[in-house]
């Protein structure tokens, strides 16, 4: 990735809700300066990580013609709710106009192909610059600013973004996690030996901390397996994940409730510390630690203090918790770099 040498046409934004603009075409947009199109999804970790940096270029380059558009692909039957992008968009504070690709028609015409891209366009409607993923802000602000000196030869920019965390360094190397772990059938890794209960509810047995491996989930109790999900169908329902990370989000749905209150342990223990707890997470002295599942979104749950092995513990106090996935993110490992630049 990074400069296309291929002068790529943009394809239209097509077949799409606008959220909180009115309806907007590419070939309007280049007229005013170029145009930086991301593919995202309101429950995607990468995504989420990435949004700081969108958020602060469009405070710094709208009023110079840039305009950013988020192209919202949901990876999740639930994220096609426009009332459910709608309100994570008002959450996270995201101000540039964004729009629905429920059926993956512009991301298709880009020939996209995975979550966060993206796609700076000129005012010729030519990609000029393409990334895929996390990292490299530095070199897309960069971009940015070359495509807005080629339309204002003189206009007055800042200076790009210094990193807004550690692993957003050039050459900042991470300890490797635990890959992303979906809960559903269709995808999932799951260490009991009971299997997948698809189509009715199925009661699983408790496994032993010392018999599960990490990069596979362990349920306990009542539990029904979806494509995409797995639902708790009882209260005192439980799922193990092992892992190795510095911080574990999960994503989490509640639907028919106005929420539902799930507890969060760490390696068998009662409770999380304040030290431990994530940005979603309760510690209450007598409750224990706990999340309030009231939206479906991704909800993040542990920051250890140290890259390190744990497993999680979601214990659910009622019927009727829908679990779709658990990402995990590094951290730096001290005093490495390497070669090649991640930002």
């Amino acid at each position: 990735m990074g400069w296309d040498r291929l002068k790529i046409r943009a394809p239209e934004f097509t077949h799409g809700r606008w959220l909180n603009s009115s309806a907007l075409s590419i070939a309007d947009l280049v007229r005013r300066g170029p145009v930086l199109a991301d593919f995202w999804d309101y429950t995607c970790i990468n995504c989420l990580r990435t949004l700081p940096y969108l958020i602060e270029w469009h405070e710094r380059y709208a009023p110079h013609g840039l305009t950013i558009v988020g192209g919202h692909a949901p990876e999740f039957e639930f994220a096609h709710d426009p009332e459910a992008v709608a309100t994570a968009i008002d959450r996270l504070g995201i101000e540039y106009p964004v729009f629905l690709d429920n059926n993956f028609t512009t991301w298709s015409a880009y020939s996209n192909r995975t979550w966060p891209a993206k796609y700076l366009i000129d005012t010729s409607r030519i990609i000029r610059y393409t990334h895929v993923g996390e990292g490299r802000y530095g070199e897309t602000e960069r971009a940015i600013q070359t495509l807005l000196r080629e339309q204002q030869p003189d206009v007055d920019l800042l200076e790009p973004l210094q990193p807004l965390r550690p692993t957003d360094v050039p050459g900042a190397v991470c300890y490797p996690t635990t890959p992303e772990l979906h809960a559903g059938y269709a995808h999932g890794r799951l260490g009991n030996p009971e299997g997948w209960f698809e189509g009715a509810p199925g009661r699983y047995s408790a496994v032993l901390p010392a018999e599960r491996e990490e990069g596979r989930l362990y349920f306990e109790g009542e539990w029904q397996a979806f494509a995409e999900y797995s639902l708790a169908t009882a209260e005192g329902s439980k799922v193990w994940v092992p892992y190795r990370a510095a911080e574990v989000n999960a994503v989490l749905r509640a639907p028919g409730r106005s929420a539902v209150r799930v507890y969060v342990t760490l390696d068998g223990q009662a409770g999380l510390d304040y030290e431990e707890a994530g940005e979603d997470v309760v510690v209450d002295v007598e409750l224990g630690s706990y999340v309030t599942v009231s939206q479906p979104r991704m909800y993040n749950l542990v920051i250890n203090p140290d890259f390190a092995s744990h497993t999680l513990g979601l214990h659910t106090t009622e019927p009727g918790l829908e679990v779709y996935s658990f990402t995990f993110v590094s951290c730096v490992i001290p005093d490495q770099t390497s070669a090649e630049p991640v930002s």
